[in-house]
């Protein structure tokens, strides 16, 4: 029988906190949206299920980064301090979005459009994936590792840092998704 995990020190507890809302924010998206998972929004982007897709895609992209980081990160404790790149980029992504980014190729949803149920699983299992990374990050010197950006190779950030881009990431196209439903219902 294996011995549960250490609890998760402070600054990686909040970051499983805040995936677990994003996580519950796509339960009930998905739900809300109904027949209009897949319905193109009244304004151009994307349709709420493409929303979600895409942070499907983007965690599992962080996630094959991430573990292999992780594997050979050095032992460290909190407080970290995040390089100013993912201080910055974590600003950008926050909603309200101050300005769009155009997603490169290898993000933009597929043209699968999976039942609700199915989405939400998909989703579900690269958040775990998220989560399990958290779990080898625990106890590591994760803002003195340094890893390669899935948008672009020549970016890199420290590790505590693609953590917090990872939430904001989705707490952006969350707050997509809601707008898109307001959209939606209001024609």
């Amino acid at each position: 029988m294996s011995s549960p995990a250490p609890a998760l020190n402070d600054s990686l507890a909040q970051l499983s906190r805040e995936l677990d809302e994003c996580s519950v924010r796509v339960e009930r998206i998905v739900t809300q949206a109904a027949d209009a998972l897949w319905t193109p929004p009244p304004k151009p982007g994307w349709s709420v299920g493409q929303c979600i897709a895409h942070l499907t895609r983007t965690a599992e992209e962080w996630v094959a980064r991430l573990g292999s980081a992780l594997a050979d990160a050095p032992p460290g404790t909190p407080p970290y301090k995040p390089a100013l790149a993912g201080r910055l980029l974590t600003w950008f992504l926050e909603p309200p979005c101050r300005m769009k980014a155009k997603a490169v190729p290898i993000f933009i949803p597929r043209q699968r459009k999976p039942p609700a149920p199915e989405l939400i699983n998909e989703f579900m299992s690269a958040q775990q994936a998220v989560q399990r990374m958290l779990q080898l990050a625990n106890g590591k010197a994760i803002d003195r590792v340094i890893i390669p950006s899935p948008v672009n190779e020549r970016m890199k950030y420290d590790v505590y840092s693609a953590f917090r881009i990872i939430a904001a990431h989705e707490r952006r196209h969350l707050w997509q998704s809601e707008r898109v439903l307001k959209q939606l219902s209001s024609t």
